[in-house]
């Protein structure tokens, strides 16, 4: 247990920022789920629809330190190849 004011307020920082982060995280993960859902049922325009609404928030998020901008440049390149792929697929 803290002792001191300083470490007792860094306390209560803390929680209120892992309890932010945490949501953040969340809303990404589902942001991502989406999109992965609308291509694996095959709807292409819904996967399209859903991975316009991906982006900014993955960019944001890697922007603002709660995922790696890599990691967030890898996620969009590999859901926008397969929604390349899928459109592909439904034009032949």
């Amino acid at each position: 247990m803290a002792h001191h004011k300083s470490a007792i307020k860094k306390i209560r920082k803390d929680v209120k920022r892992t309890a932010q982060n945490k949501a953040q995280r969340t809303q990404v993960k589902n942001a991502i789920k989406k999109v992965r859902k609308a291509l694996d049922e095959g709807n292409l325009d819904v996967a399209k629809k859903m991975y316009s609404e991906m982006v900014p928030v993955v960019d944001k998020m890697a922007r603002i330190g709660i995922m790696h901008q890599n990691t967030a440049a890898r996620a969009k390149s590999r859901l926008n190849q397969r929604i390349r792929t899928l459109a592909t697929s439904v034009e032949k």
